[in-house]
């Protein structure tokens, strides 16, 4: 799964994420419009949406990548528990723990492209999260693109 946050304007904050079976066939994504909050929270809201979505799915194993390096050690290295955001840390690293076959990496911002355009959409949305069921509308030619080795994807980094 592929997740990213988007900012636009004073702290105006969205994410989303797309999940893609080994193949890059299309699984299951989400978007969030989140409304007004600061952007490391937004990228944590993102891997954790990302974490829910797979296991609602009842995926297994997941890679979830994220193009945010910082925010990816977070839940490896831990925070001080007066870190503004230590809840919604604490709560992915609760996830990762039951969920120990999930995985929370880092992809360079060349392979998160689709989430990072989804994610700029996302802002036009109501401030709830929007399940998407098939690949949104212009989709098509990113996930071939995609499966054709033209665009990188974050599994293929590894």
């Amino acid at each position: 799964m592929d997740v990213d946050a988007s900012l636009i304007g004073n702290n105006n904050a969205a994410c989303c994420g797309l999940a893609r079976n080994s193949e890059g066939e299309w699984i299951r994504g989400f978007t969030c419009n989140l409304g007004n909050i600061p952007i490391s929270i937004t990228e944590v809201k993102a891997i954790q949406l990302g974490m829910e979505t797979c296991r609602s799915r009842k995926i297994e194993k997941a890679h979830i990548f994220s193009d945010s390096f910082d925010v990816v050690n977070f839940f490896y290295k831990g925070v001080l528990d007066s870190y503004p955001f230590y809840e919604e840390v604490t709560v992915v690293q609760e996830l990762i723990v039951t969920q120990q076959d999930y995985k929370i990496l880092h992809a360079p911002r060349e392979a998160t492209l689709y989430a990072d355009f989804l994610a700029k959409q996302a802002h036009h949305h109501p401030c709830d999260l929007i399940q998407l069921l098939e690949a949104p509308r212009g989709c098509e030619v990113y996930l071939l693109a995609n499966k054709s080795g033209i665009i990188p994807i974050a599994s293929n980094i590894i």
